[in-house]
């Protein structure tokens, strides 16, 4: 992402364990956490209309060699 928007990758990180570690202690930590890397799914309608509309669809896709 930092690429797309025009900005210099960051030369650190932040290791597993300590991510780990602030979501057991704040449960509101976790959630945020759980937004930030988890899974999202969405009703293609309402994505759509939000004006969103996809270049190729799955089949597209999968046609497509990678």
């Amino acid at each position: 992402m930092s690429v797309i928007v025009g900005k210099p990758v960051p030369k650190w990180n932040v290791p597993k364990f300590i991510i780990d570690i602030a979501a057991k202690i704040n449960p509101k930590i976790k959630y945020k956490l759980d937004k930030l890397f988890g899974d999202e799914c969405y009703l293609s309608a309402k994505v759509e209309a939000l004006g969103f509309r996809a270049k190729k669809t799955l089949k597209d896709m999968n046609k497509t060699s990678f």
